[in-house]
């Protein structure tokens, strides 16, 4: 085979596992076969699950099969049916560690490298594994999957399912092009991961919930986009607790850095300057004990997680660390956002905030006071809150998850009926 070929390409061998796989979907009960069954791939994080959560919700509302199909330890705590999405265990296995044992240049250039050698071989062979022994079981019509979960995709692919990309990026092509690395990875494991691939080989329809104003990249380019309205999402299996009401004339700022960058000393700094500012509920996050954060001012509140809709009701102000799912939530509720992000897709969301002038972004090393004084600046800017709130008001106008459920299940039933 051509270097080009090899290096470049995507080679499939899907013809063979249609072929191997086409007795199998009559695994479905005879009571099941005229609903469309639609499953959902996700990479089992919250950043990933959860803003995907609502439109499964919905779709499963809306009359079709639904499951979930995730790595632990989400396929045993969420209200719907789940599926083992991944043979990756996060209790015994680290696969940061393992992508720097197995590709030891990856730290020669982490910016391009650790994202096709981490998503896209790494995490993504387990998900393969996983998927193709659950859907030759059980085939579904449909199939919707994140950018990081490649291995969806891929299998998809190969049992002749239709499938559509949910985004929980803003557009990136690096991201994009991950089943063409991991299909290459099956089929020519001696290939770096990092390796030049065809631009966006799986060409399936996105669906995007990052409005225009904080869109990046040419995504009029792609084929099919599907716009959708961004809804924070709580698993009604956990006991989250009430929000506090508001307990003086003070702004009340919301202060969350997720589930996976917080550290104690780091939510400690930026909890002490908000307070300065307003009074403060912070959630701590999994990896965070409230014990570590003992001797906080009186005006500060403590959650290991707080319900993010019912926050984003009252909060006046938002600090975060710029993932996706707080900076979606926060847009969509019109509140001005400070970002201070650690990792990843944080600086680019930080970017974008800043460009559109719904917030501000701190980068970088910061001064003492930087904090307190970027939140009283956005308390008084007129010209942000309006801003805010007109990004606000196109989220709005975007279609919710019902909308795009329908669309998902008339996909699906075109499958199910075989036009």
């Amino acid at each position: 085979m051509a270097d080009s070929a090899r290096h470049g390409g995507v080679v499939r061998k899907a013809n063979a596992v249609r072929s191997a796989d086409s007795t199998t979907a009559s695994a479905r009960s005879n009571s099941s076969k005229n609903t469309p069954f639609i499953s959902f791939a996700l990479l089992p994080a919250f950043g990933h699950v959860y803003p995907v959560m609502p439109l499964v919700e919905a779709t499963q509302a809306a009359g079709a099969r639904v499951q979930v199909a995730v790595g632990r330890p989400f396929n045993e705590n969420l209200p719907m049916s789940t599926v083992l999405g991944t043979d990756v265990d996060p209790a015994a296995m680290s696969v940061p560690d393992l992508t720097r044992e197995k590709f030891p240049a990856v730290v020669d250039d982490m910016p391009t490298r650790w994202v096709p050698a981490y998503f896209g071989v790494m995490h993504a062979l387990p998900t393969v594994t996983a998927l193709r022994r659950a859907w030759r079981a059980d085939r579904p019509d449909l199939v919707v999957y994140d950018p990081a979960n490649p291995g969806a995709a891929v299998v998809a692919d190969e049992l002749g399912i239709p499938a559509v990309l949910f985004s929980v990026f803003h557009y990136f092509p690096p991201m994009l092009n991950l089943p063409a690395v991991t299909r290459r990875a099956l089929d020519h494991p001696e290939v770096a991961p990092w390796e030049p691939v065809a631009d966006l080989t799986y060409r399936n329809p996105y669906v995007d919930p990052v409005p225009a104003a904080l869109q990046q990249g040419p995504i009029a380019d792609y084929p099919e986009v599907i716009p959708i309205r961004t809804v924070p999402w709580e698993n009604r299996a956990t006991d989250l607790g009430a929000v506090p009401s508001r307990r003086s004339g003070r702004p009340l700022i919301y202060l969350t850095l997720g589930t996976v960058v917080g550290t104690a000393a780091l939510l400690r700094g930026l909890i002490l300057e908000a307070a300065e500012v307003g009074d403060v509920i912070a959630s701590t996050g999994p990896g965070v004990e409230r014990s570590e954060l003992a001797g906080l001012p009186g005006n500060v509140i403590l959650r290991e997680f707080v319900p993010t809709r019912a926050v984003m009701s009252v909060a006046d102000l938002v600090v975060h660390h710029g993932g996706m799912g707080t900076t979606l939530a926060a847009a969509a509720h019109g509140i001005p956002q400070l970002i201070v992000p650690q990792v990843g897709d944080q600086f680019a969301n930080a970017q974008a905030v800043a460009r559109a002038g719904i917030g501000q972004a701190l980068i970088g090393p910061r001064a003492d006071g930087a904090v307190s004084a970027a939140l009283t600046t956005l308390q008084d800017d007129d010209y942000t809150r309006e801003a805010a709130r007109s990004v606000a008001r196109s989220i709005a106008a975007t279609p919710g998850p019902d909308r795009v459920a329908d669309l998902l299940i008339s996909r699906a039933a075109r499958g199910l009926h075989g036009s």
